[in-house]
This record gives structure tokens, sequence and C-alpha cells, in this order.
């Protein structure tokens, strides 16, 4: 049976409004034009997911790719549910029930632990609270004390990739005599603004356990962030390179070019001035955050580590060196290691046969982290995307005919309303959307999110 049969009855759901979700709705459009209807279900009033709270909110290139999404839900055969979480207002088999196929592209909402002694101490941050906070979603508009910022000379970064970087980059921006200037005109949240604007860092320390031939920072990133005229010196420490890491340079520009971008900063900012100092340290873990008698970190054991093996076999293995530690001040933690699943999640534990099909649940897929982990930037989903709608036709072509099983009767958006479910639909949406674009003309500046749940659907007309 081919999938231009299906057309009269085709129906597909992808959860999540991210750009996972957003590219899988696209490539079902684009690869199968006659087929029905594509809802995309989405847990918050607002799409976009990581493009709207995990992109920097003064790298506003990086989010014009929303005008792309925009469209995609503006498409006639494709249908927003905003407000919608899966699991709590809709379960998954009410949606295997009622469409022909149901893309899950929910992302991995959890950040990462260290797993070391002192890391509930109050200063020790995850990069998704903190990420979430200074981009106003609703869930974590609280999760960053201000004073916190006010306070914290030394800021510690762990992790060495683009997130810690954004996140270290808007703070040196805040220490910056100009911070207001400069911040105002993104659209951070009006609460992190107040914030970061004069706050009290005055070195930041990147901690990585790796060498430095293995720093995840893009050079373009990278170059951004040391060219600030609010940085003062750049220091490297523990930068030495095996001969396993300059055969592992040799075969990745990537590496190569990054590196090299420290290493002229380093030398072009040797010291001097009156702006936020930079430290990236290598080849060293933490062992244990210590903290003052009122439970707030002041500071971080750090233990040294070695590469193991050479670049040949892979990936290198990291082997601690015992008795050699450092200790170095820490007022503000900001962990930046990596995502992982929620194992109580809807799909806690599912497999997928790696082109997103999941094992034991017919007619189930996955598309984005979900599917492959925490990697890769926002155009990485759109292959991803591809892959997983490639297989999914693949099955509905090769599948027996069936009765279509949605219809005006059991609509989802049917269920939903009985449930009580505030359903933003893409008009609703979209004057949420102006409602915020008028905040930022009298801010100058794109935006002015709305931060919390019922405020935004208030301004979207569903409240």
């Amino acid at each position: 049976m081919s999938v231009a049969s299906l057309a009269s009855r085709l129906r597909v759901c992808v959860v999540g409004a991210g750009p996972a979700g957003l590219y899988a709705a696209d490539r079902l459009i684009a690869r199968a034009p006659a087929c029905a209807r594509v809802d995309v279900m989405e847990a918050m009033p607002a799409p976009f997911g990581l493009v709207r709270y995990g992109v920097a909110p003064d790298h506003q290139d990086t989010k014009n790719v929303q005008n792309r999404f925009n469209a995609v839900l503006g498409h006639d055969r494709v249908r927003l549910l905003g407000n919608v979480a899966l699991g709590a207002d809709v379960s998954l088999e009410e949606l295997q029930e009622r469409y022909d196929a149901v893309v899950v592209a929910t992302g991995t909402p959890n950040a990462r632990a260290l797993g070391v002694p002192g890391e509930h101490l109050r200063g020790v941050v995850s990069a998704r609270d903190f990420v979430g906070w200074y981009n106003g979603h609703p869930s974590y508009v609280s999760a960053v004390d201000p004073s916190l910022l006010s306070e914290s000379k030394h800021v510690v970064v762990f992790g060495l990739g683009n997130v810690a970087l954004d996140m270290a980059r808007l703070l040196v921006k805040g220490a910056a005599h100009d911070a207001s200037d400069i911040l105002s005109t993104t659209d951070v949240a009006e609460h992190a603004l107040s914030a970061l604007v004069g706050n009290a860092a005055r070195r930041v320390t990147f901690v990585g356990r790796r060498s430095a031939a293995n720093i995840a920072f893009t050079a373009k990133e990278l170059r951004e962030f040391v060219g600030l005229d609010a940085t003062s010196s750049v220091r490297l420490v523990d930068a030495m390179l095996d001969d396993a890491d300059r055969d592992a340079l040799k075969a990745s520009r990537r590496h190569r070019r990054s590196l090299e971008v420290l290493e002229k900063a380093a030398a072009a900012k040797s010291g001097g001035g009156t702006g936020v100092e930079i430290e990236a340290r290598f080849l060293s873990s933490p062992v244990e955050f210590e903290g003052d008698d009122s439970g707030r970190v002041r500071a971080v054991r750090l233990l040294a580590n070695v590469m193991q093996g050479d670049s040949s076999s892979g990936r290198r293995a990291v082997e601690a060196v015992p008795r050699r530690e450092v200790v170095i001040p820490c007022d503000l933690a900001l962990v930046s290691v990596g995502y992982v699943r929620d194992n109580d999640g809807v799909l806690a534990g599912a497999k997928h046969d790696g082109r997103g099909r999941v094992l034991g649940k017919d007619g189930v897929y996955l598309c984005g982290w979900l599917k492959r982990g925490a990697t890769g930037i926002i155009g990485t989903n759109l292959d991803d995307a591809e892959d997983t709608v490639s297989a999914l036709l693949e099955d509905l072509g090769n599948a027996d005919p069936v009765a279509h099983r949605q219809t005006s009767d059991n609509d989802v958006v049917h269920l939903l309303s009985r449930r009580g479910v505030r359903v933003v639909d893409n008009d609703a949406w979209r004057r949420l959307e102006a409602h915020e674009e008028r905040l930022g003309e009298v801010r100058g500046c794109p935006r002015v999110k709305v931060c919390d749940v019922a405020s935004m659907l208030e301004a979207a007309g569903v409240a």
C-alpha cells in the first residue's frame, strides 16, 4: 500500500514543538503533501522549545529559525495544540487510539549532575536552571536567587561546551560598565536582566575533565567571548598536550581552531585592566564543594586527571591522579555537563531501532534529543527528523488499510475540552507573540517574554 493511498485518512501527532518536533512536522508536510493533518502538541503555551528557552538571548540570529517554524504552524494542514502536556492532560495510549502515528520529541529535560559532595549547597546551579531562568521559562523563574549574582566574585563553570560559554558570556556582559545598554536590547527575561546588570563576577573559571584538545567550544562562539571588552585576561591551566592529543588535533580541524583561538587570547590578554579574569582549567574534576556555615558554596576541590590510551582507539579514557588536588574559590558554580532522559516520563526506558521506531509500541516514534541524546545544534534536528519521518512513512506505506482512527466525534481537542484543558492554537499563540513583541517595542528589544503560564494564557486569549 502506498503512502499516497493513505492521504484521505492519515493523521499524525507530533509531541513537542521544539526544533525536533517542528522539523518533523515540516518534513511530514513536505514528504506527504496530500496527507490529511499533523497536530503539534506542546506542554507550554508558547512553541519553539530550546529556541525560545535555550538559545542565549544575545544570539538573536540563531533565533531567526522561529520564522520558519511559525510558517510550519501556519500551514493549513498543521494544528498547534499548546498548553497540553503528554501524561498529565492526555495519555500516549489515547493518542495512539486517535492517530496513525505519534512522534515524540520532548527532549531530555533533566540536567546531568556532577555527583559530588556539596552539590546541594546554595550557589551550585545547573545549566538547565540558569539558562531557563535567564530565558524566562515559567518553570525556572525562581530557580536562581538574584542575590547570588550580586555577591559572587568567583564563578566556576563546569563544562567546556557552548552552553557553558553562553552562561559565562552573559555574566561577563552583565559586569561591563555599559551592561544595561548591551543586555536590554536582547530578549533576556526582565527578572534576569536586573540581576545580570552590575553582577559581581570578577573571575570566571571553566573546568573540564579532559585535555585542552577536547574542548567542545566552537571557534566562533569562543572568539566572541574572549573578544569581549569586559574580559581583562585569559589564562590556561594544565593545557599541556601529549602526542595522542596532538594527533587528535591534526585530525580535527574544529578542535584545532577552537584551541588556537583560546591560545591566542591567552597570549594577547595576559593581565591588567579592571575587567573579568577568564581562566580555563583542563584535566580537572571536582571532588567536593565546600560551603560556609550558612550553607553557601565558597570553594571547590579539584582533582587532577591524565588522559590514557591513544587517539586511534577512539575516545580516550580519563584517569584521576591520586593526591594531586587544588582548592579554588567558588561563590557560584554553574554545572553544564549535559542532559539526561526523564526516567519517570511517559517513555521512560523506551528503546528504539536507531531510526526512531519505539520497540514494543507500534506507531510511536522518537525524534531529537529523546532519540539521539543531547548532542548537536538546532540544524542537526532537521536530518534527525528526516530520518524519523522516512521510517514512519515506510511503515505506513506497508500497513494494511484501516479505518481512520480520529473523526470529528473523537477528536483529541474534544477530549481535552471535556477535561478543562485550555488549548493554545496557532491563532492564540500569535496573539501571545504579538503581545510580547509590543512589550519589546517599549524596552527596545525583539520581545519581552511573559514568564508565567496564567499570564501567557491571558495574553493568548484563552484564560
